[in-house]
C-alpha cells in the first residue's frame, strides 16, 4: 500500500475479486473505496509528490509496464516497461525494476517522466536486483538483490544500496533468511524491511536497520 503525500488517502492493490486492481480509500475514515483500475493485473501503486497521480505497474502478456492514473482527469498514461515503481521527491524520475531478456536477471532503471529518457543504473549477469526505493535526500537507492549460493549458505535475498548514479554498490544484510520490501525512514537514517530472520519457521516480520 501507499500513503498519499497529505496522508489523507491510501492506494493499494487487491486481488480478492477478478483480476488484480488498484483501489483508494480514506486513510482514517475507511468506508467508501474508490476503484482506480478495472482490468488486467495491476500492482505496486505509489502517489506522485504533487498528489496528482498514482503510478503503478501493470502486467500485460507476461511483461510489466508503468502506468499512471491522474486523480483530477482520470486519464491513464503508459510510461514504459517496468515494475515496482518509486519516484524522486521532485516528481521527475521514476525508478523501476526490469527483467533482462538475456540474463533473465532483474535490473534497476531510471525513467525521466518528461523526456522519456531511460538510464540503466544497476545490472549484473550473476545477481538480480529489484524493488528500488530512493532515499529522502535523493542520493541513495536501497533495493533487493539476489545473493548467490556459497559453501556456507543457500541463495537468498538481501538488501543493497548504491548511489543515484549507479556507483558504490554495498550489501547490508547477510542473514540466511530472505530480506525484502525495504523502505526508508523519513529521516533517511533507518531502513525498514520484511525478513524471515528471528524464527525457525521462516515467518515474515518487520525489521529495522540503521543506515549511516
Amino acid at each position: 500500500m501507499s500513503f498519499s503525500p497529505d496522508d489523507e488517502k491510501i492506494a493499494f492493490s487487491d486481488g480478492s475479486s477478478s483480476g488484480q486492481n488498484i483501489y483508494m480509500i480514506n486513510s482514517s475514515q475507511g468506508a467508501a473505496i474508490q476503484q482506480i483500475t478495472s482490468s488486467g493485473k495491476n500492482y505496486s501503486p505509489i502517489y506522485s509528490p504533487s498528489n496528482q497521480e498514482i503510478f503503478y505497474s501493470k502486467e500485460e502478456n507476461g511483461n510489466f509496464y508503468i502506468w499512471s492514473f491522474n486523480l483530477n482527469s482520470s486519464l491513464m498514461t503508459q510510461y514504459g516497461e517496468g515494475a515496482t515503481p518509486c519516484i524522486s521527491s521532485d516528481g521527475n524520475t521514476l525508478y523501476v525494476t526490469r527483467n533482462n531478456k538475456t540474463s533473465e536477471q532483474g535490473e534497476i532503471w531510471a525513467i525521466n517522466i518528461e523526456s522519456g529518457q531511460e538510464t540503466l543504473l544497476m545490472s549484473s549477469n550473476e545477481r538480480g536486483y529489484s524493488t528500488p526505493k530512493i532515499s529522502p535526500d535523493g542520493k541513495k537507492i536501497v533495493c533487493v538483490g539476489i545473493s548467490p549460493a556459497s559453501n556456507t549458505r543457500k541463495q537468498n535475498l538481501d538488501l543493497y544500496t548504491f548511489n543515484i548514479d549507479g556507483t558504490r554498490l554495498t550489501q547490508h544484510t547477510f542473514h540466511g533468511g530472505n530480506d525484502v520490501s525495504p523502505i526508508w525512514d523519513i529521516d533517511g537514517k533507518s531502513i525498514y524491511f520484511l525478513s524471515q530472520r528471528g524464527n525457525e519457521d521462516g515467518k515474515w516480520n518487520v525489521w529495522k536497520m540503521s543506515f549511516n
